[in-house]
């Protein structure tokens, strides 16, 4: 089974879902608020039709996970989201940011980062990574490295960090098999709070709640980013 397939048996309750569509995140609200990045953003990739989501449940909606389209895929990913029972592992999430996790054991290490994350360049600056490769679609530096150097590097990796859009585009299979003896960390507003994700190799996991959706939606319709955005905690959940 693959890491999708898990994601989708956990039981997606047919609930009523509400679907907003802002320019950087998906919103999904059925029992709880469920929040992925809209990879899709500025284009016209995928069904735009909002009014055509809001007629599908929860289930429904989570199942377009498997979309070849980066929104509906995005849709189905926020949808997962939000139907989520956390109560399992409420008591064992922590306000640890992943950032921090580089810096506690990156002394000297061997890291892998799939997706330019913010804080790539302070990891840069704080020159504590033996080596620390970027991988990144469209590189945004000329350090990053194209996915394509992924089976190349992440087996020699001592950490590897993904962003949970991996999910989304469909590239955490491939990537998943380059895993030899790293500490593997699925960080981002699009992922899962899931122990399912353990099962595949991840061994923390760093999420997002919504904890003011008031705030929140304000801050995303004024066109904030996840790091801008008010209302939202972001969250650890570690491998037992």
């Amino acid at each position: 089974m693959d890491v999708l397939s898990a994601l989708l048996g956990q039981g997606i309750p047919a609930l009523s879902c509400t679907v907003s569509l802002y320019p950087y995140v998906v919103f999904a609200e059925s029992l709880r608020t469920g929040l992925a990045t809209n990879v899709a953003a500025g284009t016209d990739e995928g069904n735009r039709d909002v009014e055509a989501f809001q007629r599908l449940t929860t289930a429904e909606l989570a199942r377009l996970i498997l979309s070849p389209a980066g929104l509906e895929a995005a849709i189905g990913m926020a949808a997962i989201n939000s139907a989520l029972d956390l109560s399992p592992v409420e008591n064992r999430l922590q306000q640890v940011n992943a950032f921090d996790v580089l810096l506690q054991r990156g002394n000297n290490k061997n890291i892998a980062i799939i997706g330019h994350f913010p804080f790539v360049e302070h990891l840069k600056r704080a020159k504590i990574a033996r080596n620390l490769w970027v991988f990144e679609l469209k590189p945004k530096t000329d350090d990053d490295l194209l996915p394509e150097h992924i089976p190349e590097y992440v087996p020699e990796s001592d950490i590897v960090l993904m962003s949970g859009t991996t999910l989304i585009h469909h590239t955490f299979e491939a990537i998943s098999r380059c895993f030899k003896a790293s500490f593997n960390i699925m960080a981002g507003p699009s992922t899962p709070l899931s122990t399912v994700l353990f099962d595949f190799g991840i061994h923390m996991i760093s999420g997002t709640l919504v904890a003011d959706k008031k705030q929140a939606r304000e801050s995303f319709f004024r066109g904030a980013k996840f790091r801008e955005a008010q209302g939202l905690q972001f969250v650890s959940l570690y491998k037992e």
